[in-house]
């Protein structure tokens, strides 16, 4: 009887051997993935089991609770080509990690940087002013009595102060403070932490010009004015949150118009005639005098301080003014135009100067000056990148400086 040969083929040089499937491995991976499938519809099981139960629970602001930690950066490459929004009364613009914020007096929007719309809420503010720290955007009515509180998600808390708000802060930790006139006292200082929950109430027989937390969240620095037999008594006094420890330091018959914490912890106080430095125990480090010149403009950036300052009654005679975060003077111009703002910058640019239909750059001291095609309300710097700010939309500053640079040659 003849018998069939089994014929093997050989296999290619190089080629692997096929792999035996082993049938005690595929029965475990089933079993594991009816375990997963399983879990899955369980858990959806009891989501809607809770969400029938709880139903009466479950209410816009407990979501909105929900959102308190969270926030979206878009990660949208660009450079703010474009951006239009419509135009709005009292018009305010700023940095919100990583996003361009505009608030005015019907509401806030948040723009990527493609120029997309990443959040937009209806509020009617008479007087809108932006806070922003690393957790919450603050915006508030000043002169009203309400005040919101925004991730790059949602408005996820609002909230009505004591009486007329004077100014407010909010911290990198979103811990925030409310300035606001009571009947006890000239004004109440009331501050919360970051779940909105109200932790301390300080009243105060001195008005208080502005405040700002350290970049840590633990000290609050409180600039307050009072005055008697015709001078002025200012004050700085230094908060330790959470408790009841507090510093109070005499300015003298300053002026104070604003306070920020710098890049390496220093405190720059701004006031009418001088520009004061205080490390963070309170101690004075420097003090730089105003004078023969009254200050018109400033701004103030984590990395540098810039004053523009008025040599005549008309104000066309300016002298510019800038400093880093130790106090050291960095630049020093004098320019014949006039001014409606000015912007520190943290970029590599030292300042920016604007006026109602021109931009001008500061730059290793150099001033460069640039025509602008509307009516320039604004610079913002998101991110480092410069956006000037019109009416009706904003574009990053650097296609703009580039394109005009382009058409002079």
């Amino acid at each position: 009887m003849e018998q069939n040969a089994v014929q093997t083929v050989p296999l290619s040089p190089g080629e692997p051997e096929p792999k035996k499937e082993n049938k005690y491995y595929k029965r475990v991976s089933a079993g594991y993935g009816l375990v997963k499938w399983g879990t899955v519809i369980l858990f959806g099981v009891v989501m809607l089991l809770m969400l029938i139960v709880h139903r009466e629970s479950v209410t816009y602001e407990s979501l909105l609770y929900l959102l308190r930690d969270l926030n979206f950066s878009s990660g949208v490459s660009g450079a703010y080509a474009a951006v239009v929004y419509e135009e709005q009364q009292n018009m305010s613009f700023a940095s919100f990690r990583g996003e361009f914020a505009v608030a005015g007096s019907s509401g806030l929007q948040l723009y990527d940087a493609s120029g997309a719309v990443i959040l937009k809420e209806s509020i009617s503010y008479a007087e809108p002013v932006v806070q922003t720290g690393e957790k919450y955007l603050l915006l508030y009515d000043a002169g009203g009595t309400e005040y919101a509180l925004f991730t790059t998600l949602a408005c996820v808390h609002r909230g009505t102060s004591y009486g007329a708000i004077q100014c407010a802060a909010v911290s990198d930790t979103g811990a925030y403070a409310v300035v606001s006139r009571a009947s006890e006292a000239r004004c109440v200082i009331a501050l919360y932490n970051a779940s909105f929950s109200k932790t301390a109430l300080i009243y105060r027989e001195s008005y208080v010009t502005d405040l700002t937390f350290s970049p840590d969240g633990k000290t609050l620095a409180v600039l307050g004015v009072s005055a008697s037999d015709w001078s002025l008594a200012t004050t700085l006094t230094l908060c330790t949150v959470g408790t009841d420890v507090t510093k109070t330091i005499s300015l003298g018959s300053l002026l104070p118009l604003r306070a920020q914490y710098m890049r390496g912890g220093k405190l720059a106080v701004v006031c009418d005639s001088a520009l004061l430095f205080f490390d963070s125990s309170g101690t004075e480090t420097r003090r730089v005098p105003l004078s023969s010149v009254t200050l018109s403009y400033f701004d103030l950036s984590p990395e540098r301080i810039v004053f523009a300052c008025a040599a005549n009654l008309l104000g066309t005679d300016v002298r510019i003014l800038i400093w880093d975060t130790d106090g050291e003077q960095i630049g020093s111009l004098a320019m014949q135009q006039k001014i409606t703002g000015v912007c520190a910058s943290s970029g590599s640019a030292d300042a920016y100067l604007i006026g109602e239909d021109r931009l001008w750059e500061i730059r290793g001291g150099v001033l460069q000056e640039y025509e602008c095609s509307g009516k320039l309300l604004d610079l913002c710097e998101v991110s480092g990148t410069p956006i000037l700010c019109f009416s009706g939309g904003a574009h990053a500053a650097a296609e703009y400086l580039n394109a005009e640079t382009e058409e002079k040659k």
